[in-house]
């Protein structure tokens, strides 16, 4: 009887163990479920939200690459039309050093030991017209704007050209804020913000142009403070 005992005794513990371990294994299949359907639940609300994929990360990177190769070639062309404008700028100022230095081309043939009383000006040696004597200027501007900055300098008579002494025409002075507007490729306008006391203050506004590969001043005008001449 003693015997019996013990034996059921023996089952019965096993029998325990045996359903632990049973409850303990299903205990953790349930929770390894629930946790791969909550990373399943979290990927798929990433996706709803618009998360980055790898796909996405890679269109990503694309644009930005194609981002920074539109402004680096941008940059390049900026540059490059900065370089342009610099070198006709070069250009524009020795034309008018030129322009500032007109006087010095005629001076030799003025003769300032016969001065008539009549044409109230000194007669010029050779030169006989006005005609001739804008075209001393066409390397630099056309014949209309020099006419348009000499003809009040100058007056015809009977035997010849006469320079009435006056004030010269106003200078450009490089000191002074100028601005180049690029009108297109053979047609730039500056415009100087000229100061002077003998003057006064008005903007100087100078067209070029390119004919044959040359540059010329084909325009020049003048702009006061709230008039125009």
């Amino acid at each position: 009887m003693r015997n019996i005992v013990v034996v059921l005794i023996i089952i019965l513990v096993t029998s325990g163990c045996g359903t632990q371990t049973s409850s303990n294994n299903d205990r953790k299949s349930q929770e390894s479920h629930h946790v791969d359907q909550s990373e399943k639940n979290s990927a798929e609300m990433l996706l709803e939200v618009g998360a980055p994929t790898k796909v996405a990360i890679n269109e990503l990177e694309n644009q930005n690459t194609l981002q920074v190769f539109k402004q680096t070639d941008t940059t390049k062309v900026s540059e490059e039309n900065n370089t342009d404008n610099f070198q006709e700028e070069e250009v524009f100022l020795k034309l008018l050093n030129e322009y500032n230095y007109m006087f010095d081309r005629i001076k030799p043939d003025v003769n300032y030991d016969e001065f008539n009383e009549e044409h109230v000006g000194y007669k010029f040696k050779t030169i006989r017209t006005k005609e001739q004597l804008f075209n001393k200027f066409t390397d630099i501007m056309t014949v209309d704007v020099a006419q348009k900055t000499w003809d009040v300098f100058v007056k015809e008579g009977e035997n010849g050209l006469y320079l009435i002494p006056m004030d010269l025409y106003p200078m450009f002075d490089k000191n002074n804020p100028y601005s180049i507007e690029k009108i297109n490729n053979n047609t730039y306008k500056l415009v100087h913000e000229h100061q002077s006391g003998l003057h006064g203050n008005f903007d100087m506004i100078f067209v070029f142009e390119k004919f044959d590969n040359t540059w010329k001043i084909t325009d020049l005008a003048y702009q006061y403070p709230d008039k125009q001449a």
